[in-house]
């Protein structure tokens, strides 16, 4: 039975006598139905590869979508067809019946029959030379071994969801899954993953948003790497495919970010280090508070008292000038009600502080930390540098230390002509308590005239 009926035929020719339509020709008969017959293959070949029909409601929040069509000019033996070839939201439908790299010329008879592709993309060429899709050099080498599958999970982490890619020693993925936060979310996860052989995980931000759920798979038993949000947005833009923004890109971003690069932190179980940062931050946003208030209240006396408070403010003298001035007035009245309740929060801030530093050093004993000998550093500093800096094995060298707290300088030299400026960079809160320490010892140690003092080398005077 031949494919197109009788019928069918009869109809097409009648309306192209009746139109004038040629048979063959750049707008004959043939050509219109090869444009049709391939615009419905294309249609089904994007139906088929996002999963659901146009306009199919199943199809939203599912990270793709359709995106109009590109035009493409193709050359057959009846003249050119002009095809609207349909697209995808994340870019990566590459139809099978017209490839995106198939050439104009021979289509019908040469390309499409041979199957065949006879100029390169770069896309194609990575996959027949299998070379990484991501772009990212191989900085490490192959890990799967005597048959052994090793797959990297990343994980895009958010606080209502948290989306996983599995990617093979290939960057190729081998699955992803989606899941809402919850107290059994590592549990999931796992269970997940249990199928797909030897595993590592990935998590962006492993000390931000990812904190919690790094951590649970690390009580797991998992190994976990720390991916920087930066380097897993890199990895994702030099990709030739799969650069759109949307979760699951995101997370097979940061899996080959672990895959290609040998210098992530591994994700270690919360220890003393972590009770120490939390003491820090905790004293510190405190601290800060009291420097608001205390703020508040200098604005307040200057409405009060010309020249309002010289001297530092501390709840004493505070409260005794409020008591010498006289409410003459009913504006007056309330500025010094204001002022009392500032007054009574500062009073409240010193008791907490004082009460976080009294954690704070009895954290730091318990560390056994010899830091608090150097002349410069008390139990906060102590407590800082130990709280950031973490694994101090984790450096290389006494270099890659500075650079990392600041203290480094970084150079900005050209045409031979060698400058270095302050660094900027780094991590403020360790560079902040390295300088405290530094300026102390500064004050309190005598140098002579022609040398200086190195803090790193604990107090150490060189000439």
């Amino acid at each position: 039975m031949p494919l197109v009926s009788d019928e069918v035929l009869d109809e097409l020719m009648a309306r192209a006598d009746a139109e004038g339509t040629e048979l063959l020709g750049p707008d004959g008969l043939l050509n219109h139905l090869t444009k049709a017959v391939s615009e419905r293959a294309l249609e089904e070949e994007l139906t088929d590869h996002l999963g659901y029909d146009k306009h199919d409601p199943v199809g939203r929040g599912s990270g793709n979508s359709r995106n109009g069509t590109s035009p493409k000019v193709l050359s057959t033996e009846t003249g050119a067809v002009d095809l609207d070839v349909p697209r995808d939201r994340n870019g990566d439908f590459e139809p099978k019946i017209v490839p995106k790299c198939l050439s104009p010329s021979g289509w019908l008879s040469n390309e499409l029959s041979a199957g065949r592709c006879p100029c390169w993309g770069v896309a194609r060429w990575r996959r027949e030379h299998d070379r990484p899709e991501s772009g990212v050099p191989i900085s490490v080498s192959s890990t799967a071994k005597e048959g052994i599958v090793f797959v990297m999970i990343g994980i895009d982490p958010h606080k209502a969801t948290h989306t996983a890619v599995a990617v093979d020693d290939d960057e190729n993925v081998i699955d992803e899954f989606t899941l809402g936060s919850s107290n059994d979310q590592a549990e999931r996860l796992c269970d997940w993953a249990s199928g797909l052989g030897k595993r590592e995980w990935a998590v962006e931000s492993a000390n931000g948003l990812g904190y919690l759920i790094a951590r649970q798979l690390v009580a797991c038993g998992e190994t976990v790497f720390d991916v920087p949000p930066v380097l897993a947005s890199r990895v994702r833009l030099m990709g030739s495919g799969k650069s759109q923004k949307n979760d699951p890109n995101d997370a097979r971003s940061i899996a080959i970010a672990a895959l290609r690069s040998d210098r992530l932190a591994v994700v270690e179980p919360d220890d003393h280090v972590t009770v120490l940062r939390l003491l820090v931050k905790r004293h510190r946003d405190m601290a800060r508070l009291r420097n608001k208030h205390c703020s508040r209240l200098h604005a307040l006396l200057l409405e009060l008292e010309a020249g309002g408070i010289g001297a530092k403010i501390s709840v004493s003298n505070a409260s005794g000038l409020l008591d010498s001035i006289s409410d003459t007035n009913e504006v007056t009245r309330y500025r010094i009600l204001i002022a009392r309740e500032v007054v009574d929060d500062i009073a409240r801030l010193d008791a907490t502080l004082k009460a976080s530093k009294k954690r704070i050093a009895i954290a730091v004993t318990a560390s056994g930390t010899s830091l608090t000998d150097i002349v410069g550093v008390g139990p906060i500093g102590a407590a800082t540098i130990i709280g950031y800096t973490k694994d101090i094995t984790r450096f290389p060298t006494r270099g890659h230390y500075a650079t990392y707290n600041a203290t480094a300088p970084i150079e900005v030299s050209s045409a031979g002509n060698t400058k270095h400026r302050l660094n900027l960079r780094g991590n403020r809160i360790l560079n902040h308590a390295i300088h405290i320490a530094a300026v102390t010892l500064t004050a309190l140690t005598e140098i002579p005239q022609g040398c200086s003092s190195n803090f790193l080398t604990l107090g150490r005077v060189e000439c």
